[in-house]
C-alpha cells in the first residue's frame, strides 16, 4: 500500500478514470487503511486531551481548596477587628470549600469562643441563620468584638430593633447587655 503522502499525491495528481482495476482496489484499500488510522489517532488525541483537562481541573480544584483552607485558618486565628477584611476576600467560588469548614468550626467551638464568633461572622453573608447567634453574642461582647458584630449585623436591623429595645428597656438585664443594646 502507498504511504499517506503517496496516496494523497496519487489522489490529487491523477485522474481516477485513468486507473486500472488493480489500482482502484489498491487506492480504495489504502484510503480505508489511512482513514481508519487517522480516526484512531484522532480518537487517541481526543482521549489524551480529555484526560489532560481532567487532571488540570483536579489540580486547579486542589489549589483552590488549599487556598480556601488557608482563608479559613486566617479567619479563625485573626484578631476580631481584622476578620471583616479577610471575609471580604472570600470569593463566591471559594464558598464551596470554606463554608463546610466554617460550619464545622462553629459546631465544634464553645459558645463564647473567638473561633465560633469568627466562623459565624464569615458565614453570615450566606447563612442568615447566623443572625441569632451574633445577636446573643452582641449582648455579651467585649469592647473589641462589639463594633465588628454591630457592623456585621447592619443589614439585619429590621429583625433586631425590637429585641434590642426590649433589652434596653429591661431593668432586670445586666448593665453590660443594656449598654451593648444601646450601642447597636
Amino acid at each position: 500500500l502507498p504511504s499517506v503522502l503517496e496516496w494523497a499525491n496519487i489522489r490529487a495528481l491523477t485522474k481516477k478514470r485513468g486507473w486500472t482495476e488493480t489500482e482502484r482496489r489498491m487506492m480504495k484499500r489504502a484510503g480505508r487503511f489511512h482513514g481508519l488510522r487517522s480516526l484512531g489517532l484522532a480518537t487517541v488525541a481526543a482521549l489524551l486531551a480529555a484526560l489532560g483537562l481532567n487532571v488540570w481541573n483536579r489540580v486547579v480544584e486542589f489549589n483552590q481548596a488549599t487556598a480556601a483552607r488557608g482563608l479559613v485558618q486566617q479567619i479563625v486565628s485573626a484578631d476580631t477587628a481584622k476578620v471583616p477584611e479577610i471575609i471580604r476576600t472570600i470569593k463566591p467560588s471559594d464558598r464551596r470549600w470554606t463554608d463546610p469548614e466554617l460550619r464545622q468550626i462553629g459546631a465544634d467551638a464553645s459558645e463564647n469562643s473567638k473561633e465560633k464568633l469568627h466562623a459565624s461572622l464569615a458565614l453570615l453573608p450566606v447563612e442568615p441563620g447566623q443572625v441569632e447567634y451574633l445577636y446573643r453574642r452582641l449582648l455579651n461582647a467585649n469592647p473589641g468584638e462589639l463594633p465588628v458584630i454591630r457592623k456585621a449585623l447592619d443589614g439585619h436591623q429590621a429583625e433586631l430593633v425590637e429585641k434590642l429595645w426590649a433589652v434596653l428597656e429591661n431593668t432586670q438585664a445586666s448593665a453590660d447587655q443594656r449598654f451593648c443594646a444601646a450601642c447597636a
